[in-house]
């Protein structure tokens, strides 16, 4: 594994975990640094944090969630699009649940995890001139459809402590971020979406991105264990039987269920008649 301590995007400091030793960088940008890191490093782990989350870092978190090459891990109690994204995008990956491990495309410069041979793919990709929030989001929204897995993952910190300063992304930023990954008519609905519910005009923000096209990518993501890492996994299965009066075969179906060697936690039995008073 190999460490980029940040502050704001600018590289504070590199150290190769293996031999807790120093790396010398020539690059200040963190998105340059990490990228060129994944160059002659690609079969380890690169991991990402805020300068003020060092000390909180959870290394053996990280291992035990680490469990595929294409994965890409996060954490952050705050998220760097604002909360307007979702004016264009309605999806269970944009309200995302703190406490668990939670898939989403949502990423965060706080802390974070990739594999240095996904990270690669994305080379001409995105543009490693936009802040390294934007970078790391960018990664996510064009990947997780290419079959990266995208977690928001709490076991990366010890202790969730927010960072001192947290910076959001702009208006622009936003309409720049929505054109990008985006179809066209999705700025213009952005921006209409700000004069109907917000009573601003973002008229310089949506312009600014009038001569953006939206990129579509596709990318190839294998299934590749890392073999070191071992996964404790809980069994369960939940069973939802949809009927409609067939008594005896429900019967059936129970009894059978009821010899089963992994029982089922629950069972939800949906009944279809649409008589109240059936039984």
């Amino acid at each position: 594994m190999i460490l980029l301590v940040h502050k704001d995007g600018l590289v504070v400091e590199i150290i190769d975990l293996k031999t807790n030793q120093s790396l010398v960088s020539t690059f200040k940008s963190a998105a340059q640094a990490l990228f060129y890191l994944a160059k002659h490093n690609k079969e380890r782990i690169l991991i990402w944090c805020h300068q003020s989350q060092r000390t909180y870092l959870n290394i053996e978190g990280i291992k035990t969630s680490f469990h595929l090459k294409n994965m890409m891990l996060s954490f952050s109690k705050y998220q760097y699009l604002p909360e307007q994204i979702g004016y264009v995008e309605d999806s269970p990956f944009l309200k995302v649940n703190k406490n668990v491990k939670y898939p989403t495309w949502i990423m965060s410069s706080n802390v974070g995890a990739i594999h240095a041979s996904q990270l690669i793919k994305f080379e001409n990709v995105v543009n490693i001139e936009n802040t390294f929030d934007f970078v790391l989001n960018a990664i996510a929204k064009v990947g997780m459809p290419n079959g990266l897995f995208c977690y928001s993952e709490p076991k990366l910190l010890t202790e969730h402590i927010s960072p001192s300063e947290v910076k959001n992304a702009s208006i622009s930023e936003l309409f720049k971020f929505v054109k990008h990954h985006y179809k066209g008519i999705w700025s213009f609905l952005l921006c209409v979406n700000f004069v109907v519910h917000e009573g601003k005009i973002p008229l310089l923000a949506f312009l600014k991105t009038i001569f953006i096209k939206q990129k579509n990518i596709t990318l190839e993501f294998d299934l590749e264990p890392i073999n070191a890492t071992k996964i404790d996994v809980e069994k369960t299965i939940d069973v939802i039987i949809p009927t409609l009066g067939r008594k005896k075969y429900l019967l059936d179906v129970l009894q059978d269920l009821s010899k089963q060697t992994l029982l089922p936690k629950q069972v939800i039995i949906v009944e279809q008649n649409e008589d109240k008073k059936s039984k």
